[in-house]
């Protein structure tokens, strides 16, 4: 079994969520450890929960966290990369870590902004995850890097999803969901995207 889009499940703070993700074979789960989430995970869950899953990226979702939380957490964990808000890409000449990914809101979003940042970090920065997405974007993005690995969120229907995915060959970016009590889970929306975007449908 395999997906047929490249997917990254963000967010996510259960071991439910972390092994549902490994089984469906997503290519990246980001355990949230942004100092200003209330389910922030330390590293003694984040140890528990990595035992449990294989043959997928682990990276730290830290949003808009601090250099110090962040540097903290990379020092005492094996993220293969870090997720950070645009916001904090002052950051980006600090961090001990070669992969990054960025996220973009659309209040953040400034051609001129963005373009300097991807210039100047062109080695570090892997994946870009929008937060909406048009053709514009697409063309633009892809001008200043044809490399870099563009995520986006689903549409409200699947169908439209996966033509954007399609047409655009984007890769999708999923949030994880809170355990209803521990070892109980509600997938909901995350389960009906990914068994729909299984390679076998």
């Amino acid at each position: 079994m395999s997906l047929k889009y490249f997917v990254y499940v963000g967010a996510v703070n259960n071991l439910s969520d972390a092994r549902y993700c490994s089984a469906m074979m997503v290519d990246v789960i980001g355990f949230d450890v942004n100092e200003f989430s209330l389910k922030c995970l330390n590293e003694e869950q984040i140890k528990e929960i990595s035992t449990w899953i294989n043959g997928v990226e682990i990276t730290g979702d830290f949003e808009n966290s601090s250099k110090e939380h962040i540097c903290k957490f990379i020092n005492k964990n094996h993220f293969s990369s870090v997720m950070i808000d645009i916001k904090n890409h002052h950051l980006l000449d600090n961090l001990d870590i070669d992969n990054v990914i960025i996220k973009v809101y659309d209040k953040q979003y400034d051609e001129d902004f963005l373009s300097s940042i991807l210039d100047n970090h062109e080695n570090l920065i892997k994946l870009l995850v929008f937060e909406s997405f048009n053709n514009s974007k697409y063309e633009f993005i892809k001008s200043l890097n044809n490399n870099l690995k563009i995520l986006v969120k689903p549409l409200p229907s699947l169908l439209d999803t996966k033509k954007m995915l399609d047409k655009y060959n984007l890769g999708l970016y999923l949030n994880g969901s809170d355990e209803i009590r521990p070892g109980y889970k509600d997938y909901d929306s995350l389960s009906e995207i990914l068994e729909d975007i299984e390679d076998s449908f």
